[in-house]
């Protein structure tokens, strides 16, 4: 028997009223091999603070360690075989290279997830959504260790990460993802617009 999307107990709101593109959007099924793809323009803009921290970003893989506008992006969900993570495969194509930006989101129970990143390290968000509007309630910064999620107390450091989805068409959608640090403000701003461009159930 078919399962229903991961995203439909995180949402925590009946599948047939989410509007067209966000069930595209989530459509990824647990132990499938169920594919989404998406494309679109990204800006990504680093104050002075997040660019000295970036090479601390590229051995955690964390984050997109550089600056542009209007960058080509391609993002592939899914899932996979025996998995109920829901991954995001972005690849960013630079004028002067190719970035990849793998992540894996885990739920937790009561729509809580924590998006981990290639090291292990990941932030604790509440998924929460209202007439098209998604949005992500911060709760901390954890580390992933086999099946245990460790809270690491480095907000100080880093700052307090939101993102944010919206509706703009039945196949389109904008997102952003911001860090904003309690004494320099908003050090990273991270948003785009996409249009479903495949949507495989397998």
């Amino acid at each position: 028997m078919s399962k229903p999307p991961i995203f439909e107990s995180i949402f925590g709101v009946p599948w047939a009223n989410l509007p067209p593109v966000m069930q595209k959007h989530y459509a990824v099924r647990p132990d499938s091999n169920d594919r989404v793809v998406v494309r679109g323009t990204m800006n990504v803009k680093r104050n002075c603070l997040m660019r000295l921290m970036s090479p601390l970003l590229k051995l955690f893989g964390a984050l997109v360690p550089y600056d542009g506008e209007g960058i080509p992006v391609t993002v592939a969900f899914y899932s996979g075989p025996n998995s109920s993570d829901f991954h995001f495969d972005r690849t960013f194509q630079f004028p002067a290279k190719t970035f990849r930006f793998h992540s894996r989101l885990i739920p937790i129970a009561g729509g809580d997830v924590i998006e981990v990143m290639r090291s292990g390290m990941g932030w604790r968000s509440r998924y929460q959504i209202e007439d098209g509007h998604i949005s992500l309630s911060p709760i901390g910064y954890y580390w992933r260790i086999g099946n245990w999620n460790v809270p690491l107390p480095i907000t100080w450091m880093i700052g307090v990460c939101t993102a944010s989805e919206d509706v703009l068409t039945d196949n389109g959608f904008k997102m952003q993802m911001t860090i904003t640090h309690p004494i320099f403000g908003e050090t990273y701003r991270y948003e785009g617009t996409f249009e479903i461009d495949e949507v495989t159930s397998a």
